[in-house]
């Protein structure tokens, strides 16, 4: 952040007190001494020339902050206008300093800010001693300038804290709302990804069900027409269901299988809808189960029902196995086993891609096993 951005939040009030601090010592001029017309005028002349040139002066100095030229020749013609200004008026003018040191403060490095208040009390010491001022007077009077430029060290420090704290806050906003969003692109992206995976597993699952009873009603048309019709009558139902659940899912983005009963129960659906006259589907759950909590149990009939459409669409197995286990109290297992023909890759599509997402989400791990005409193995570990 520039100096400039800085200092301009406070800008309108620095230049408003720096008039009214003018206006302020020149009444102070005229009414403590009489001077010639000459004498006068000399002194209003100067007066507009410093009042043109400090605030607009150090304005120009902090934009070019890094030309020491030029902010050495600022501080020399202030000093100078200021310097016949305190002359002029025998003194009387020594309010017209304090600015100074406000503007070395900002424009000068820290260590500069103690030179220049020296400098300006010499300034004044020299004037007073000049017009023919006591010692004493010159001490009751630059004690006085001294506490004075330190209260304006310590104003012009405040406000430009304050101006700082603004400038930092101003720059917090904006990356707190260049963080929300890009959090919300992340959200966006995340739920794109669970709308894939959800329209995968529920669509794919039902149609791939459907397709594999309409093609065992199509193998045994002619030689058994008693199971063309169940495996038909299957479908149909699969159909319904899956139309049922489709909008369902439309109409709350979030259809939980297992919401209001236990995992056992779902996947205990899940096998009987995977239940063909070619291949048997079996279950094995322990007696008890701990506490799951809701995404594990979602997350794991996900995993399920993708490991049985990919039997029932790929391996041609006689037998699938589906092991629900609780080897430890912190952790749960699930086996999908089949006896099909196997696969030399175990990467699997995006059903798979999808289930890995899920498993990795809840810090559990996903692996997958096969060989060619030794079936297809797939176990996931949850944590508790």
């Amino acid at each position: 952040m520039k100096m400039q951005d800085l200092w301009g939040v406070v800008r309108r009030r620095e230049y408003r007190a720096y008039f009214l601090l003018i206006v302020v010592t020149y009444a102070y001029i005229l009414l403590s001494a009489s001077f010639s017309q000459p004498h006068l005028f000399a002194l209003t002349g100067l007066g507009i020339v410093y009042a043109l040139t400090g605030p607009f002066g150090e304005e120009y100095c902090q934009r070019h902050a890094s030309s020491w030229p030029i902010v050495l020749a600022y501080f020399v013609e202030q000093l100078t206008i200021s310097g016949v200004i305190l002359f002029l008026s025998q003194g009387t003018a020594f309010l017209l300093l304090t600015p100074l040191v406000a503007f070395s403060v900002v424009l000068l490095p820290r260590r500069g800010v103690a030179p220049m208040c020296g400098l300006l009390l010499l300034l004044l010491v020299l004037v007073d001693w000049s017009v023919g001022q006591s010692w004493r007077f010159i001490l009751l009077t630059s004690l006085p300038m001294l506490a004075s430029f330190a209260f304006m060290i310590a104003f012009t420090e405040a406000l430009h804290e304050e101006a700082r704290a603004h400038a930092a806050l101003d720059e917090a906003h904006q990356r707190l709302r260049e963080y929300s969003a890009q959090i919300e692109t992340l959200a966006t992206l995340a739920e794109r990804n669970r709308l894939a995976r959800e329209i995968h597993d529920h669509v794919g699952h039902y149609l791939t069900t459907i397709t594999i009873q309409l093609e065992a009603a199509r193998t045994v048309l002619e030689e058994n027409p008693a199971l063309t019709s169940r495996s038909i009558e299957k479908a149909l139902g699969l159909a319904r269901e899956g139309l049922s659940q489709i909008r369902s899912s439309v109409a709350s983005l979030r259809t939980l299988p297992t919401e209001n009963r236990s995992l056992p129960e779902a996947l205990a659906d899940l096998v009987r809808e995977a239940q063909t006259e070619d291949s048997v589907v079996s279950l094995c759950v322990p007696d008890t189960l701990p506490q799951l909590s809701a995404q594990i149990k979602f997350t794991l009939y996900r995993v399920a029902q993708e490991g049985l459409t990919n039997a029932r669409k790929h391996a041609h197995a006689d037998h699938i196995e589906l092991i629900l286990d609780c080897p430890q109290v912190s952790q749960v297992t699930l086996r999908v086993k089949d006896d099909g023909v196997g696969s030399l890759s175990t990467t699997g599509g995006f059903g798979l891609l999808g289930a890995r997402e899920r498993v990795h989400a809840l810090g559990g791990q996903l692996r997958t096993e096969s060989l060619p005409g030794q079936g297809f193995f797939l176990e996931v570990e949850l944590p508790l």
